[in-house]
């Protein structure tokens, strides 16, 4: 295992939404990718806020630009 980053594929009703440079632990022989428990953490609180908006606006399109720190 190594430590590293890969890109996290959000799919949810509405939207499809890749996050980039998500610290992860990948295994050098197959490269599985897992998270620490704080990134889950952060990846799930990324996903409430942005399901909270598209379910207000109706469309991701509409959303203001957000950065999130994963």
């Amino acid at each position: 295992m190594k430590k590293g980053k890969t890109t996290y594929k959000l799919n949810r009703p509405g939207y499809h939404l890749p996050i980039d440079d998500v610290p992860a632990w990948i295994c050098s022989q197959c490269n599985e990718v897992y998270f620490e428990e704080n990134v889950v953490d952060n990846i799930q609180n990324v996903i409430k806020i942005l399901d909270t908006q598209v379910n207000l606006s109706g469309n991701l399109r509409q959303l203001e630009r957000r950065s999130f720190k994963i």
